[in-house]
């Protein structure tokens, strides 16, 4: 004969682990809303794709609430044409302030000049390439036999979300990275982003130097 006992305590050790385990659950999902510095849209200028050396992308960054939304424009440099887009979404985990004018006692070489100095974690959670022509579906292609991925039989949007391009590693689904994020005047530069390095043990930041990311007039 079973005794009842286990079965009553049965529930009471499932309720202690959903007490233990929510707060757990509820940390990993926690954003942040972006800062009022970082309000605007800011571009580069068009950047070398290493492993597709034609080819160069103009990318785009805005926060809105707890996103940081990317737009990658893919063009030829030959023909100024644009071939593709690479969106990619990211959420806030961490967003503070560490040096600016203001707040920092002593000038330093973060806080001069106007400029104010954030360390930030985000959460990448889309990255997608959608081809905008038959050029681009073209381009698409060169983009998948570099990345030894199928290739594209249409303009359809496809995820890029732990893809190895030859040295690029795309970061996957839900990989969280440290950053810093310096803002002068209309210019805005990260330590590492869109340079990612999402390989465990090691520095999150590539080998490349910086892009520098300019305000633009128009707001999204």
């Amino acid at each position: 004969m079973i005794s009842g006992r286990p079965a009553r305590l049965l529930p009471a050790l499932l309720l202690l682990l959903t007490v233990l385990l929510l707060p757990v659950a509820s940390r990993a999902q926690t954003t942040v809303q972006a800062p009022p510095v970082l309000s605007g849209t800011w571009e580069t200028d068009c950047l070398a794709i290493d492993f597709l050396p034609a080819y160069c992308a103009k990318v785009r960054v805005w926060f809105t609430g707890d996103t940081m939304n990317t737009q990658a424009t893919l063009m030829s440099y030959e023909q100024d044409q644009v071939l593709g887009t690479i969106t990619s979404l990211a959420r806030l985990r961490s967003a503070a302030v560490v040096a600016s004018p203001s707040s920092s006692p002593s000038p330093t070489p973060a806080a001069t000049g106007g400029r104010a100095t954030l360390s930030v974690r985000y959460a990448i959670e889309t990255t997608d390439l959608t081809p905008q022509s038959a050029d681009g579906v073209l381009f698409a292609n060169l983009f998948a036999l570099a990345c030894n991925a199928p290739s594209w039989q249409s303009g359809s949007t496809r995820s890029l979300l732990g893809l190895q391009c030859r040295d690029f590693l795309f970061a996957p689904a839900g990989f969280e990275a440290d950053d810093r994020i310096t803002v002068s005047g209309s210019d805005l530069t990260f330590r590492c982003y869109p340079f990612v390095n999402p390989v465990e043990g090691q520095d999150t930041c590539s080998a490349h130097t910086p892009p520098v990311f300019h305000r633009l007039d128009s707001r999204r």
